[in-house]
């Protein structure tokens, strides 16, 4: 490979790749609209809600599940597992 190639420039994960060097503006622009202050959230607004936690036996479930109760502390949710 030479000094003056360019190896960002070859993959463009099958799009145009005037769209692709655009990817990494339109990225910034999404999150620039999307940004809150951790005090603005509500995270109470779906108290008293339940939801249905499915998953796979893996080892990384056991760390999600060790975590549910610290969720439904924080937002008032109620997770099932199924």
């Amino acid at each position: 490979m030479t000094g003056s190639s360019l190896p960002f420039a070859v993959i463009t994960w099958g799009l145009p790749l005037t769209f692709s060097a655009a990817l990494p503006l339109l990225a910034g622009t999404v999150t620039g609209f999307t940004q809150v202050e951790a005090n603005e959230i509500n995270r109470r607004q779906f108290e008293g809600a339940s939801i249905v936690w499915a998953y796979n036996v893996h080892p990384y479930t056991d760390a999600v599940a060790a975590q549910l109760p610290e969720f439904e502390k924080l937002t008032g949710i109620t997770p099932n597992a199924a």
